[in-house]
């Protein structure tokens, strides 16, 4: 949990390192003029703005912290933003834990219940209810296992698009666990526009639980003798996906791509992707999927 912490802190930093980045840049290239000084009004009440900070400021993103994974929940379109999970070989090996979970609400105090979808909202929608955080990840333990089927980890996908190349690679995921120390793995929903000039989003239900266009799948392994390997997919929500046989490495980006359609920065050091090997393909590996996981003990987990 606290390795999962600290690398959601190192991606949130890049932000602020940018910025210091920039006023620096800004400082050595600087010069002086003489100009009328302005004067700027005061606000004549410090002291009430000061009492209105401690209620807070509004948010629309909440960090959500569960046993094995981490969530970023956007009360605006009542579906994830995104999810960190730590894929270990030794957790996957365990057999699975029974339990029979439907799907709930969170009963924390981070969110409120109006801000959450509600199981009704997909009845009759045409969606399925895909769960970001892959239930097969984490049946180690019950409690994690039912963790995975709170509604704030979940997004209204196509039939079948969580049984198509999306199921191959969580499963190859979860395969490369027997070569590497630990396998971190960023998963979120995207919101593209089909038109150059113009975005709709479609809501489902009576929450208005937003649709998203496309998922993608930020991988970083760490090697057992120091080094890391990152890899990038992106797929379309669309029920086209069940009809693609094609190798996963069909649906690799770059980092830079993911970064400019998602329009975030995970890494402060802007050359930072440069540092890390290349996350290997295995081009069968979609045809022979049964065989490969149990070659390594994780028939259990595909």
């Amino acid at each position: 949990m606290a390795t999962i912490r600290a690398f959601y802190l190192l991606a949130a930093a890049g932000v602020g390192y940018a910025c210091g980045l920039s006023i620096d840049e800004k400082r050595r290239n600087s010069f002086k003029v003489k100009a009328q000084m302005l004067r700027v009004p005061k606000f004549q009440y410090p002291e009430r703005v000061r009492r209105l900070r401690k209620y807070g400021s509004p948010k629309r993103d909440t960090i959500l912290q569960y046993d094995d994974f981490q969530v970023s929940f956007d009360r605006r379109n009542r579906t994830p933003n995104y999810v960190v999970e730590r894929l270990q070989y030794g957790k996957l090996k365990t057999q699975p834990s029974s339990g029979n979970f439907k799907f709930h609400a969170d009963d924390g105090d981070e969110i409120a219940g109006m801000f959450q979808p509600k199981a009704y909202d997909y009845v009759k929608s045409g969606y399925w209810k895909g769960r970001l955080v892959a239930g097969k990840n984490h049946n180690h333990t019950p409690n994690s296992h039912k963790d995975t089927y709170k509604l704030t980890t979940v997004v209204p996908q196509v039939p079948g698009f969580a049984i198509s190349a999306w199921a191959d690679l969580e499963c190859y995921l979860r395969y490369l666990t027997h070569s590497y120390k630990s396998v971190y793995v960023f998963t979120g929903s995207l919101y593209l526009p089909k038109d150059e000039y113009q975005f709709k989003s479609e809501v489902i239900g009576d929450n208005h639980v937003a649709v998203p266009t496309h998922f993608y799948k930020l991988v970083i392994c760490d090697k057992h003798e120091g080094g890391v390997d990152m890899g990038c997919y992106l797929m379309e929500n669309d029920s086209c996906m069940a009809e693609i046989c094609e190798p996963l490495s069909t649906f690799r980006i770059t980092l830079e791509q993911l970064e400019s359609i998602g329009r975030f920065k995970l890494f402060k050091d802007p050359k930072a992707h440069t540092y890390f090997g290349e996350l290997p393909d295995i081009p069968d590996f979609r045809v022979n999927v049964q065989e490969y996981m149990e070659k390594v003990g994780l028939g259990h987990v595909v």
